[in-house]
């Protein structure tokens, strides 16, 4: 960037920053999946839940639209334990370059550190009562 337009845009960092982020809820989930199943197993849940937390955003829209009260409290329930990896796609805010809201990127950050710790805890009591052989 600066050397082809001349100067260093921030929001690219920002990006960049919210990758991270979104590539350790990745690792987590993976780490979890790992404790608990096999590597192959492992590797499609992980990929079938990273593909879900980018499309969770209309998952939101239809579950306003279910009649039943049963499944519309499971697809809450749902809606809020799967990750929310949209939370760190701004590519079209800096490719349309809008300004960027800092307080829904700490936002981002901040739900990634809480979703990180509460599935590495997760990982950790998992792991704490496997039985090695």
């Amino acid at each position: 960037m600066l050397l082809f337009s001349g100067k260093l845009d921030v929001r690219i960092l920002v990006y960049f920053i919210l990758l991270y982020f979104e590539l350790l809820i990745i690792t987590s989930i993976s780490l979890l999946f790992s404790s608990i199943s096999t590597p192959i197993l492992s590797s499609v849940f992980t990929i079938s839940l990273y593909l879900v937390g980018h499309v969770i955003w209309t998952f939101n829209e239809f579950k306003d639209k279910i009649v039943n009260p049963v499944i519309k409290i499971i697809s809450y329930i749902l809606y809020y334990i799967l990750p929310n990896l949209e939370k760190f796609n701004i590519k079209n805010s800096i490719v349309m370059n809008v300004d960027l809201n800092i307080g829904v990127i700490l936002s981002s950050i901040c739900y990634a550190i809480f979703y990180i710790a509460a599935l590495l805890i997760l990982t950790i009591l998992i792991f704490n009562k496997r039985e090695f052989q």
